[in-house]
Parts: C-alpha cells; structure tokens; sequence
C-alpha cells in the first residue's frame, strides 16, 4: 500500500509533484550503490598525472561562468513559458526546469550543511532510497481520484509489468553497448557499471525507477537514472501496460 508522503503545486511552472513511498516496491538498481561506490574507490587508487594549478584555476572559473549563463537561460525560458502553447515541448520544459531548480536548491542546502562534508556527501551519492517515487503529471491531468486510481492500478499490476520492463531495458542496453566499448573499451573499471550485456540481470543492477508519469494521452512513463547515460536518464514508455520504447528520461514524459 503506498504513502503519500507530499504534494506540491508549483504554480510558476503550473506543475504538480506528488512523492509517495511504496513499501516492497521491486524496483531494480538493487545494488546500483554498491556498483558505484566500487567504481569510485577503483578511480581513486589511479595514479593521476602532475596536475596543473594554473589549468584547474581556468577550468573551475570556466564551469563557474557556465552555471551563471545556465542560470540565466532558465530565468529567461521561464518568462518564455507564459507565451508557449501547450504540448509535449512545453511539458518538457517545464520539467527540465523543475529538475535543475531541484538540483540547485539541493547543491545549495548541501554547501551550507556544516555537518555535510565531502566524505558524508560522497557517500550520499551512493544511496537510494528505491521506495520512494515520484509522480508526474502532464497539463491535462490533475491529481485527483481518477489520477490515483490510475497509478494504484499501475502499483498493482508493476509485478506482471516488471519482467517486460526489464528485458525491453536489455535489449536497449545490448543495442547501444557497441557504442559504449567504442569510448572505454574493454577497460575493467567500467566493468562494474556497464559490463558486457550476457543476460537481463547483467543489467538489473545498473538502472533504477524513480518516477512515474500520468501521461494525458493515457500512457505511463518510468523515469529514473542509469549508468550507462548520466546525462539524459532512464525513461520507458508503457501503453496499456506494454513497453513502447526504452531511452531517455524524456521519452517517459515528453
């Protein structure tokens, strides 16, 4: 049975996010953390080359400048959303937006946690909470009784769904993992997150769900993170709880 744990309303982005815990929820990424964790430690003990003060200078004040002028694109864009005609773009905007005004409040709150140091905020990285969801909502679709009647019959039937989930998630995995060898080879610390796609549960582990779209075309979407593309995400389109496509998070939504 899931627990809501919030429902937020965010009236400049005219959007609603609703965070439920679903206990015993069979997510995947069940040792995501431990892969990860792995992998840092592997990275550190590399030997690194003499580094350069002058160059680490530059490219710190280079990234700096690049937040500021992001900053500023998304204050522009939200002005732009007012004038935008509703659809799919608009709906993407409006959560990339959210994304990376959550992701910044997050990065501040860590910054100005005095009991938040690298070590605890490392670790942190490696932690998932994979109960925990949450729900999204398209301009069409509020929430409401028939809105949760939707996701309560999801909830119910993800059991028969999941094993559909995944080997549609390996067969995407085994198409682009061509490309994956082509930019790190057969370089073994890799192996722990992006190994060679032998079975369905070689890949189980390197992707977790965490959110569900309501779409207003009647469709769900599956939104999370996977290791093979931190960039654009997880994301898996499901009509009448078939699997239409597996990609990027964008596609679960947009």
């Amino acid at each position: 049975m899931k627990e809501i744990l919030s429902i937020k309303q965010d009236e400049e982005l005219d959007m609603t996010d609703v965070h439920i815990r679903v206990p015993g929820f069979q997510n995947f990424g069940q040792r995501l953390g431990d892969l990860e964790r792995q992998f840092s430690e592997t990275i550190k003990v590399r030997p690194e080359p003499d580094s350069d003060p002058e160059l680490e200078a530059e490219i710190e004040a280079d990234v700096a400048e690049t937040m500021e002028m992001l900053k500023g694109t998304m204050a522009s864009m939200k002005g732009d959303l007012e004038s935008m005609p509703e659809g799919p773009q608009k709906e993407a905007l409006k959560l990339m937006m959210q994304e990376f005004e959550k992701g910044d409040q997050e990065e501040e709150e860590v910054e100005n946690d005095p009991e938040h140091g690298d070590g605890a905020r490392n670790e942190d990285r490696f932690t998932y909470d994979l109960e925990k969801l949450r729900v999204g909502m398209q301009d069409e679709v509020t929430w409401d009784k028939v809105a949760e009647a939707r996701l309560d019959d999801f909830l119910a039937k993800w059991p028969l769904i999941r094993p559909a989930v995944l080997q549609a998630t390996f067969d995407h995995y085994k198409e682009i993992y061509p490309q994956i060898f082509e930019i790190f080879g057969d370089d073994d610390d890799y192996q722990f997150l992006m190994p060679k796609p032998t079975t369905p549960e070689a890949v189980a582990d390197l992707f977790i769900i965490t959110a569900i779209y309501l779409r207003d075309d009647g469709c769900v979407g599956l939104g999370g993170h996977c290791t093979w593309d931190d960039e654009h995400g997880y994301g898996v389109l499901l009509k009448d709880n078939q699997v239409v496509t597996v990609g990027h998070e964008s596609d679960a939504f947009a």
